[in-house]
């Protein structure tokens, strides 16, 4: 996906940008992840913010590379309200040393209530294991990603399967988001692997 500055010029050739929610113990929290395939005069890039997917509010701004052939990551954690039912929606604005300015696609990232989350994470034995408050009610695709928003490991879990299912270590020690993600929506939790 590759977009273009209005005065003409390929500023930032995008890579991926995904948007997840995580639903913390006292906030929720939006964890945006995008990646570049190359820079030119990329200066910073703004996050913007809205509730209607009309009016955008910058939220942040996070460094650019400059000029780049490789493969940039970048990620921000917004914090919200937890009580925040409705849906958000995140767009990047990307801006050169001269001023020429070039946006995203639009992600839009939807809450439900906190007591909705029929899953949890817990440890034992220094190992990691996701838990259905229930059973499972549908197929549900297991994906864990490290800070870099790169997928490090991915499984289905198949509906009746056991309501406790490991999270294996992939050999680095570290923070990685674990996302759970079914027909009827997704989750996201942050985990420590030692």
């Amino acid at each position: 996906m590759a977009v273009f500055s209005p005065l003409g010029g390929l500023p930032v050739t995008w890579n991926s940008f995904e948007v997840y929610g995580q639903e913390l113990e006292q906030e929720l929290q939006a964890n945006l992840f995008w990646s570049t395939a190359s820079e030119t005069n990329n200066d910073y890039f703004s996050i913007e913010r809205s509730f209607n997917a009309k009016e955008f509010e910058e939220i942040a701004q996070v460094k650019g590379a400059g000029n780049s052939a490789k493969i940039n990551h970048y990620k921000y954690f917004d914090a919200l309200n937890l009580g925040l039912t409705k849906d958000v929606y995140y767009r990047i604005k990307q801006t050169d040393y001269d001023g020429k300015f070039a946006y995203s696609d639009i992600k839009k990232l939807t809450f439900t209530h906190a007591l909705e989350n029929p899953f949890q994470v817990f440890y034992q034995d220094r190992n990691v294991y996701l838990q259905s408050l229930g059973n499972w009610q549908e197929n549900t695709q297991l994906t864990l990603v490290n800070m870099l928003g790169e997928t490090v490991w991915e499984t289905t879990i198949f509906a009746g399967e056991t309501p406790v299912y490991p999270i294996p270590g992939n050999g680095s020690p570290g923070i990685y988001l674990l996302r759970v993600n079914g027909q009827s929506g997704g989750y996201t939790f942050k985990v420590v692997l030692e």
